[in-house]
């Protein structure tokens, strides 16, 4: 950093996969949010994407651009939504302060408006860390060049008052608060469906006390969708607090309790989600893929006969797509990956195991509800339970999911004994596993993935690896 950095004490924060994250008012401070906020405003202002210009009520003198801002349900997202919003006006911008929203539906609303927009959300973490994600004009993720021009300013007070535009007191932007776009975006929510009647169907919804818990049971409600809500009292500190999709035991049990014909569960910014079926059984985000594809293939509305996965996709979606001559392409772990993918082989499904899933046709990012709607959807049209519909479309192969939290990630999955154990592994595997080691994205920790023909054989391999990276930096590793 050069000598104008906000003090010796600030923190260099990074985009990861989805964003910056970081623990709330420790690093991403109210200061460092106002910062980013006139960043964001510079770099993804008029500008840049020459936006349309609004008039707010009462008018201010000028007609100025305009951002949108929306938060999940974290004690710290109204703080840094007020801080960031604070930012963006003294740039001269104006900001709609959408509340509590979905960060698809912030997306959905920045599409609507041509505008940039951001969310206040980190996503499945827990509460005490909180996280901002960008939205360029239109509702697709930043680009690399966007996010680098970013990080730049982050890192350079000089050179983000060399970039600063002189603004009388008359024409700095107003901030205003506006929930009925929250009420267009359910309306979109609801009319993407093919017309059904839903009512045969009970539904266990965990809205992991996030942003969903707002607008989930709205859209279900609306389409007379039977549905028992848990993970709804959200109180600031609860969000994915033994719930949600990174916690699923209780909608399990709920599932069995109620006899209840599935149950979904998405994350604190619902952009994902994943499901449960009539046995209580897990439905991840591969499994959706593949009985999605399968089923748009027989209604010969699979666009280039193809989808997009993730370097993390189960082998058995492979397989299931090779068995329905389906093509897939891979890309890296990351939605704005997938996107990106999609847009280049113009497919319309495309998502990762985590339950991200992306309907390119009718949204420009991931949306846990729409998935959850669409997966509604499919097993209403059908007369097999779910469990029947997910064995049919793809047999899962045995998998091990670890994750090591370490300090440095990228520099311990590039070390010699991890490469050459890595190695030894994948060919002892030969044809009938994969290994996968990557860090994470948006956490300090290294993720491990084995697959294997067998659960033990997975779980095994998986721990050696462990051993290794443990091996490598025994003081970074947090037991």
């Amino acid at each position: 950093m050069s000598s104008g950095t906000l003090s010796s004490n600030a923190v260099s924060l990074k985009f990861g996969t989805d964003g910056v994250r970081g623990i709330a008012n420790i690093e991403l401070t109210a200061q460092w949010a106002v910062r980013i906020g006139r960043i964001a405003a510079k770099v993804l202002g008029p500008q840049a994407n020459g936006f349309q210009e609004y008039v707010l009520d009462p008018p201010v003198l000028d007609p100025q651009p305009l951002f949108v801002i929306g938060r999940d349900t974290r004690v710290s997202g109204e703080m840094l939504s007020a801080a960031i919003s604070a930012g963006v006006a003294s740039e001269g911008i104006n900001v709609i302060d959408l509340g509590v929203i979905t960060t698809p539906g912030v997306a959905w609303v920045s599409e609507k408006l041509k505008v940039p927009a951001v969310v206040i959300s980190a996503s499945h973490n827990v509460y005490s860390d909180n996280g901002i994600k960008f939205f360029s004009s239109g509702g697709n993720k930043l680009s690399d060049s966007e996010q680098l021009s970013i990080e730049k300013l982050l890192d350079d007070d000089e050179l983000l008052e060399q970039a600063k535009v002189s603004q009388e007191s008359h024409s700095c932007g107003r901030i205003s608060y506006d929930a009925s776009y929250v009420d267009n975006y359910i309306d979109c929510l609801v009319g993407k469906l093919r017309p059904s009647d839903f009512r045969k169907l009970s539904v266990v919804i965990d809205c992991a006390n996030g942003a969903a818990s707002k607008i989930a049971p709205r859209v279900f409600g609306a389409l007379g969708i039977t549905m028992t809500l848990i993970g709804c009292e959200p109180n600031g500190t609860n969000i994915n607090d033994q719930c949600g999709s990174t916690d699923l035991k209780g909608l399990r049990e709920e599932v069995v309790r109620r006899k209840a014909d599935l149950g979904i569960a998405f994350d604190g910014d619902a952009d994902r989600c994943l499901a449960v079926d009539e046995n209580s059984n897990v439905i991840d985000g591969d499994q959706m893929m593949a009985m999605f594809a399968i089923d748009l293939k027989r209604r010969e509305s699979l666009r280039n006969n193809a989808i997009v996965i993730t370097s993390m996709a189960n082998l058995g979606l492979r397989n299931s797509m090779r068995q329905n001559s389906i093509e897939f392409y891979e890309t890296d772990v990351g939605d704005r990956n997938v996107l990106s993918e999609m847009d280049r082989r113009d497919v319309i499904l495309g998502g990762e195991q985590s339950g991200h899933l992306i309907f390119r046709d009718v949204a420009t990012t991931g949306d846990g509800i729409l998935t959850a709607l669409k997966l509604i959807e499919l097993l209403n049209s059908r007369k097999d339970p779910l469990s029947v519909l997910a064995g049919e479309s793809m047999q899962r192969l045995p998998q091990s999911l670890l994750s090591i939290d370490v300090a440095n990630p990228a520099q311990v999955v590039n070390s010699d004994r991890l490469k050459s154990r890595t190695d030894e592994i994948i060919k002892e595997l030969g044809d009938e596993g994969r290994v996968v080691i990557r860090p994470s994205g948006t956490e300090p920790k290294i993720r491990v993935m084995v697959e294997a023909s067998h659960q033990n054989q997975a779980d095994t391999y998986a721990k050696r690896l462990v051993e290794v990276i443990v091996s490598e930096v025994p003081s970074e590793i947090s037991l």
